[in-house]
This record gives structure tokens, sequence and C-alpha cells, in this order.
């Protein structure tokens, strides 16, 4: 059960959950357009009241005061996603990339963005690595 401390709200966004948890009682779902029109504000202001309230969006609002199951959202941090890459890398890549390499006199690595950084990144490892 989330517990939310309502101590820190100012005067109108009492009134807005006041008047959402109501109508939560008598309407079966709940937009937040028709929270703004009910509580008489902006949409905007519905919003950053859930924000302020620690919600990600209304939508989690809606599902606390509906007392429904919180959707959980499956997040993935850039280390889960390194360790994930290096796990399933594929050393074949590496050898036909050499096999590539060896079989040419020259070369020409090009990108743009990301992959312009991983050219420069081989091109470097090339030249300080190379008898060339």
């Amino acid at each position: 059960m989330i517990s939310i401390d309502f101590t820190a709200l100012n005067a109108l966004e009492r009134t807005i959950h006041e008047r959402l948890q109501g109508s939560a009682k008598v309407l079966p779902t709940l937009t937040i357009t028709e929270a703004a029109r009910l509580c008489g504000c902006s949409v905007s202001k519905v919003s950053k009241f859930s924000k302020k309230l620690g919600f990600p969006n209304f939508k989690q609002y809606v599902a606390f005061l509906y007392d429904r199951e919180k959707e959980h959202k499956e997040t993935s941090s850039e280390l889960e996603r390194i360790q994930a890459f290096i796990t399933h890398f594929d050393r074949r890549l590496v050898d036909e990339m050499i096999d590539l390499i060896a079989g040419h006199e020259r070369i020409v690595l090009f990108g743009y963005g990301p992959s312009l950084l991983c050219a420069q990144y081989i091109e470097y490892r090339l030249r300080t690595a190379s008898p060339r």
C-alpha cells in the first residue's frame, strides 16, 4: 500500500485530490482532461499535482485512486545494457573484421554520431596496435 503525505499540499492541491477521490467513487474511469474540468483547473496543473505526489504520470495517480495495481515498467540501466551486450557478444564479428582488414591494403572507416566515434576509436587502435 502506498502512503502519501498530503500535508505538503497547498489548499488548491488538497481540493484537487478531494474532488478526484470523490469522483473515483462514482466514475468508472477518469482522464486527465475530465479531472481538470472537475477541479476547475488546467490539465497542466493536474499533471504537476500528480508528479508532486510522487507519481511518474497522471495514469499512475489514477491507478492509486482506484486502488488498482501499479503498472510495473521494466527499466534498464546503462550498466545492465552493457552487461547484456558483453554477455551476448559474438566473437565471430571480430574475427570477420580481422579477416577483412588483413585482406586489403587500405581501409576506410566512416560514420555519423556514435558510429563515427566507434570508427575513430578503431582507427586509433589500428594505428597504435598494427606494425604499419
